[in-house]
Formats: C-alpha cells, sequence, structure tokens
C-alpha cells in the first residue's frame, strides 16, 4: 500500500471491540522483523466485511459501499497515505442483509475496476465509466430462482478457462436452514463478449442441506472464499469455510477460543472437473460420486480403496397403505403407518404418534462384505422432548430388544419441530459388519398438551455400503435405432466370467439414457427376451463389468434381434477382439524436440523408433513436468491392457552422466492426458537390448478415440511400438503383431 517494498494490512476493528475502526498497519524497514507501526485510517468500523480495498456497512439497514483511494502523493509513506482515507459513497439502500461481500475487479475488461456485491435477488455490478471524474454505472443481474436466497460469499474469476471472468457465489441460513432446492454454492457465466443485465447461466454447485445444526438455531451458513487451484490441475478450484456448520459436538463457544473444538467448525474445497468426465461408479479409480455437478464438492470419496459403493438398504415409503400397510413391508414391530400430509419425498412417509409409536426396525442388512457403510435418511418432529425419538443400530448379540441394540442418536431435539431434517451417521463396520445388520426407530410419543400429540416421522431410509468387488469399467454401445423395426427381438452376449467377475447389463432407452432393464450374466447368455419389456425406438446396451481384484471379466460380443414383420429376424451385433498397435514413430503429435526418430538399435519394428535425448536425470521431473509425444487412437470401448516395447541403453545410464545422470530406464506414460502408473520402467534392468514391458492394471477406454502420451523421465530411453488388448493372457514376443494403425 505505501509503496515501500514490503507488504502492509489493513485491520478493521467492529464498533463495540477494545480497538475499533480501520487501521493501516506498516511494517518497519529497518529490518526488525516483529516490528510494525500502525495510523488510524478510519475512527470507527461498520461492520466486519473488509474485502479487497472496499468496505460494506453492515451495522443497519441503511447499506453504504464506499471506493478508498489510497494512493496519495508519490512517494512511500506520505502523509495523505497515513491519515483519514477518504470515503465515496457509490449506492446506498435498505435491500442488503447478513454482510454481503464486495468484489473490486474489472469484470468488462475495459482497464477500471468494477464493484459487485449481492442481495438476497439479484447480482450487483457497479460499471466504473470513468475515473475524472469517478462515475458508475449500476447494472442490475437477477440471480437465478435456485440462488435467490440470504447472501454472502462472492468471488470473481474465470472458473470455466474460457478467458472471461465468472461470478462465484454461497448463501447463509435463514432459521437456521438453508432449503434443499437452494444452491449452496453457485457459478455464473455469461455468454456473448461483455457482461449484461440479462445474458447470465447459472449452475449449482452444492444444494442447500435442508438440516439445522445440532443446535437448532444454526445452521449451514457460508462465509469466506478463496479461488485457487488445490490440485494442481491447471483449473480454479474453490475453498471456503461454513462458520456454523457443526457437525458433531455440543459446545457452544466463540471461534476465537481457545475451547472451541475443531469440529465446530469446517473448511471444505470444491473441485472444478470442468471439461473432465463426472466421477462415476465406473472409474477405475474407485471413485463414486453419480453427480454431474461441473465443480464438484466434498462428496467425492476416496475411502475404502479400489471397491464399489452399492445401495444396502432404501426406503421411501411410497407402497400402497391397504392393505396391511404395505408401504412399510421392510419394516417391523411398532405401531407406525404412512402418512401422505408430511413426506420428504415423493408422496408418503412413515409416521408415528401418541397411539401409533414404539420400537421401529428394518429387514436385516448384509453388511458383511463391507469395507465402510452409512446411513443417511430424513426425519420430522412436532413436541417431542430429547428421549422420545431414539435412533438404534444392531450388532448382532442379542435377540429381543433391547438386547444387541445401541443408541445412536436421540432425535426429539434435534434441530427445530414441523421441519424436515437430513441426517448422516457412519456405520462402524468393525461393530456392524454382519450379515443381519437392522436400524431402529423408537417412538415414545404422548401428548403436547389435550387434543394435541406428539410426532413422529422419517423418509427416504438410505444404507449405502462400499463393497470389496471393484467395478472395473463400464461399455455402452453406440446408439441401435432401426429404420425397420416393428418389434425387438432377444439380446444376447457371450463374455468369460472367471471367479469373482461379474457382468450386469443394461437396456438403455437412447432418448435419455435412462435404464429400461437390467438383465444377468447368465439371462444374457441364454438370450433375453426383449419384446414384453423394451418399447423405445432407439436404445444403447450398457455393460458394468465387476472384479474381486485378482481376475478380470471379457465381453467378447453382444446382440440384438428385432422384426420388421417378416419371418426373417434383423440382428445388430458388436465384437471386441480385436489389438490396437502403433509404431512409436507414427505419433500424431510431438510436443517436444528432444524426442526424435532414430534406427541405430538392430531389432526394432517398422521404420525406426523414437528416442528422448534430453540430459534428465531419475527423479528430476514428475508426470506434469514435461512433454512428448502423443498417438491418437480409435478403439469400440472396454477393458484393455498396455504393453510397450522399449530399449534402455546402458552407456546413457552408467557412462555418460551429463546425459542421463545413473538411468535411462524409464518414460512417463498416460491414456486422454493422464498418467496410468508410475511409469513404464525397467527396474534397472534388461540394459541395450528390446524387451516387452506392461501395464498388468486394466485401463477402461469408453467408445472413440483416444490418445497414448509419452513423456520423457529420464533421458536415453526408446521407445519402438505400443499395444493395446482386451486379452489379459495376451503376451507378445519379439517384434510383436503385425501393425493397425499407421498413421493415426
Amino acid at each position: 500500500i505505501l509503496y515501500d517494498g514490503t507488504d502492509d494490512v489493513i485491520k478493521e476493528g467492529t464498533p463495540w471491540s477494545i480497538n475499533p475502526g480501520y487501521k493501516l498497519y506498516e511494517q518497519d524497514i529497518t529490518g526488525l522483523r516483529e516490528s510494525w507501526n500502525w495510523d488510524d485510517i478510519r475512527d470507527s468500523a461498520f461492520g466486519v466485511s473488509l474485502k479487497m480495498n472496499a468496505f460494506l456497512n453492515t451495522t443497519g439497514c441503511t447499506q453504504v459501499y464506499m471506493e478508498v483511494d489510497y494512493a496519495g502523493p508519490e512517494g512511500t509513506g506520505s502523509v495523505a497515505q497515513r491519515n483519514h482515507w477518504p470515503v465515496h459513497v457509490i449506492y446506498q439502500d435498505s435491500e442488503f442483509s447478513v454482510k454481503p461481500q464486495v468484489v473490486v475487479v474489472d469484470l468488462d475488461g475495459d482497464g477500471l475496476n468494477d464493484v459487485l456485491t449481492q442481495t438476497e435477488q439479484d447480482i450487483y455490478y457497479f460499471r466504473k465509466t470513468s475515473i475524472d471524474p469517478v462515475q458508475w454505472d449500476m447494472i442490475v443481474i437477477e440471480k437465478d430462482p435456485a440462488a435467490q436466497y440470504f447472501a454472502r460469499t462472492l468471488k470473481v474469476a474465470d472458473l470455466n478457462g474460457d478467458g472471461k471472468l465468472d461470478i462465484f457465489g454461497m448463501l447463509v441460513h435463514e432459521d437456521a436452514i438453508i432449503p434443499p432446492d437452494k444452491a449452496a454454492a453457485f457459478w455464473m457465466e455469461y455468454g456473448g463478449d461483455e457482461p449484461l443485465a440479462d445474458n447470465w447461466t447459472t449452475h449449482a454447485i452444492k444444494w442447500g442441506s435442508g438440516q439445522t445444526n445440532v443446535l437448532a438455531e444454526f445452521g449451514e451458513k457460508w462465509d469466506q472464499a478463496d479461488v485457487i487451484d488445490v490440485d494442481g490441475d491447471g483449473d480454479l478450484d474453490i475453498v471456503a469455510n461454513c462458520e456454523e456448520w457443526w457437525e458433531d459436538g455440543w459446545g457452544i463457544y466463540s471461534f476465537w477460543d481457545p475451547n472451541a473444538s475443531s469440529a465446530t467448525a469446517a473448511v471444505v474445497w470444491f473441485e472444478n472437473r470442468l471439461d473432465e468426465e463426472p466421477y462415476t461408479f465406473d472409474d477405475m479409480s474407485g471413485i463414486s460420486d453419480s453427480s454431474d455437478i461441473v465443480l464438484e464438492g466434498g462428496v467425492v470419496k476416496l475411502a475404502g480403496g479400489l471397491g464399489e459403493e452399492v445401495i444396502a438398504f432404501s426406503d421411501d415409503f411410497e407402497g400402497p397403505q391397504a392393505p396391511c400397510y404395505s408401504c412399510l413391508e421392510q419394516w417391523h414391530g411398532g405401531n407406525w403407518g404412512c402418512v401422505k400430509n408430511q413426506s420428504q419425498s415423493p408422496t408418503q412417509s412413515a409416521w408415528a404418534g401418541e397411539s401409533h409409536d414404539d420400537f421401529f426396525y428394518t429387514d436385516e442388512i448384509d453388511l458383511s462384505d463391507a469395507t465402510e457403510a452409512s446411513l443417511e435418511f430424513w426425519y420430522r418432529h412436532y413436541g417431542t422432548d430429547t428421549d422420545d425419538f431414539t435412533l438404534y443400530f444392531y450388532d448382532g448379540t442379542g435377540g429381543e430388544f433391547p438386547a444387541g441394540w445401541n443408541i445412536m442418536d436421540e432425535l426429539g431435539r434435534r434441530g427445530a419441530d414441523n421441519q424436515w431434517h437430513q441426517y448422516s451417521i457412519p456405520i462402524d463396520i468393525g461393530t456392524y459388519g454382519i450379515p443381519n445388520f437392522e436400524i431402529a426407530f423408537d417412538a415414545d410419543l404422548g401428548w403436547v398438551f389435550p387434543f394435541v400429540q406428539e410426532q413422529a416421522w422419517i423418509d427416504d431410509v438410505v444404507v449405502t455400503k462400499r463393497t470389496e468387488r471393484a467395478t472395473l469399467g463400464a461399455l455402452t454401445s453406440v446408439t441401435i435405432a432401426p429404420d425397420n423395426l416393428d418389434t425387438w427381438g432377444t439380446f444376447t452376449a457371450t463374455h468369460t466370467l472367471p471367479a469373482g467377475t461379474d457382468i450386469i447389463y443394461s437396456i438403455l432407452d437412447a432418448s435419455c439414457d435412462c435404464e429400461i432393464v437390467s438383465i444377468t450374466a447368465a439371462q444374457a447368455a441364454a438370450g433375453y427376451d426383449m419384446s414384453s419389456t423394451v418399447e423405445a425406438s432407439s436404445i444403447k446396451l450398457r455393460a458394468i463389468l465387476t472384479g474381486d481384484g485378482t481376475a478380470t471379466p471379457m465381453l467378447d460380443e453382444w446382440q440384438v434381434t428385432w422384426s420388421d414383420g417378416s419371418p426373417t429376424p434383423c440382428s445388430w451385433n458388436d465384437t471386441f477382439d480385436g489389438l490396437c498397435v502403433i509404431e512409436a514413430e507414427n505419433y500424431t503429435e510431438l510436443y517436444d524436440g528432444t524426442w526424435v526418430k532414430r534406427a541405430n538399435y538392430e531389432g526394432y519394428g517398422g521404420d525406426g523408433y523414437m528416442q528422448d535425448h534430453n540430459a534428465i536425470q531419475a527423479g528430476a521431473y514428475a508426470w506434469n513436468d514435461t512433454e512428448g509425444l502423443e498417438y491418437a487412437f480409435d478403439v469400440k470401448g472396454g477393458l484393455y491392457y498396455l504393453w510397450a516395447r522399449q530399449w534402455v541403453p546402458a552407456k546413457w545410464g552408467f557412462g555418460l552422466a551429463f546425459l542421463g545422470g545413473q538411468n535411462s530406464n524409464s518414460a512417463w506414460i498416460g491414456l486422454d492426458g493422464e498418467p496410468i502408473n508410475a511409469a513404464l520402467d525397467s527396474g534397472n534392468g534388461g540394459f541395450d537390448e528390446w524387451y516387452w514391458i506392461h501395464n498388468s492394471i486394466p485401463i477402461y477406454l469408453s467408445p472413440g478415440t483416444h490418445t497414448i502420451n509419452l513423456r520423457v523421465s529420464e533421458g536415453g530411453y526408446a521407445l519402438d511400438k505400443v499395444i493395446l488388448t482386451p486379452d489379459v493372457a495376451f503376451v507378445p514376443s519379439s517384434e510383436g503383431p503385425c501393425v493397425t494403425l499407421y498413421n493415426p
């Protein structure tokens, strides 16, 4: 601020603090690190929302935005800089609440800083039009209905990498909740060449939880946020804190109190996955998140290693009430019922009242194969005390209640009355990883006052578990849309399923990619009759391949038939039996001139090989630090194994240190721009000869075009040929099979 080569600090004290007002702290540049001088630049503070070089008055209904002129005369630490700073009112009115933040940024790229803030309904964009004198245009950008709520957090950055600035905003609770249909975190992008009032599109990042804190007057309250590339992948992510989102812990402390538990605050980051495939159950990594939100938040689950997340139990109580409350067919005991007057989704919930209560428990739930599990549900209550509405888990050690049943939580005073609250709790597999796990809700209800009874509701009860079985990949066919379709015939698949593996097939409606029917491997092998279950005129086939980590299923061929009204059936089929063989010199792109085509080492295939002439030592650079070669290729889709034929010159690795240090035996290799393992590495063996090395973990590739990426790890490495094969038993020899791609 003072232009003396050191960083200065502006500090705000609230009006009721010991040291109110705004202060400018200047480092003592004489060499004393801990010595600071300070000057009052404003006597009183308006609130606690100092952002960038802008203040926001938030203490009452009248709000004032102020531009701060701190440059002063030329020179270091002028008198003008140390005296009170002038205040310039840009706009004032009464529509602001909950201390909305202010951003000072050149939004339209005209070289003049603009000012942005938000109200419940709108984004206010004060566009600076001149500086002598300073003048502004006020542009009101109406927020999407999903983002119209009490709001505070505001940031501006290029989130989608299109060269234009976007808006990021977050909400705070009203009456202790952000409703589930409100975007607690959202971002906005504008179309066209400049930001206007009506050319913005809003994207939800995180929906409101609809849930209070453990203390019902507190809730989801987003405050500070920072825009930063957290994971180093080249795009901007969001780090934010939710100041009242106390996940557990019952203490009431100010955030500065040393007795406050770390559980009374939350800091999360939202991973930006724009232009990346969403996490799905089909990822090789075992990541499981079915959301299609492009800026993904704290729901990404990596725990549990390679595995598949599945629904172990689910009930939304939507069955018929008669006869005998079929809507409760997965539940036992108690005297609960199903009601339509209150439900979370879609139309019914389970209900208990004064004469309809007691111990209400589920069917047995198998968690014996789970590595982790969790329970989620929605609940609601009216007039209940702490011990009136209780959640239990069964550990398998007893019989009749209460033996073996453990209290997990008291719900009767958790959250406000007459509101739906979302609840989530991990299930301890060490205790409850049994084949007969059960959940129970015990309602012991009476009267609030004469003729008004205590009540409790539950809805959308879901138990999710992660198993050892890994989802290795998924195949989806092209669209099958016969012009001569009268009725569909059969779906047939041939496959190889070693012990511990499986394939589940689906027929999808191609118009929405939604599942029409699920088909087991046995049904597919025998031929599944589609005529009575599939009415869509265009379909796709889908296969989910799973394994236990020791074996891999193989899909060999699948086929569908249909009738055009004549006796002879029509058919469509696809096979998965080919190799993809690429000569190293037939690259698509060359990104690093140190990779050159050579023909010095005898026994190469084709008309040469590619070698890196880079003086890089082992460990000097990571995958993202170097560039190299790219090979484009097409596949039908499925699981593939990668082989590479390489040469490691001994004289580069050990004779000429300036070229390769002590090694020349590895290169980074990836698919579609991402590394597929640490490297292709000979393990310090096999010098001065051609030999095959492979990646033993299968790689899932969707149908279509993909790229192999080769990057230098150690100087001198030479590559002759790359093979992709769906056959786990395939082992190339000598020069390998004939090339299938000459000029990808």
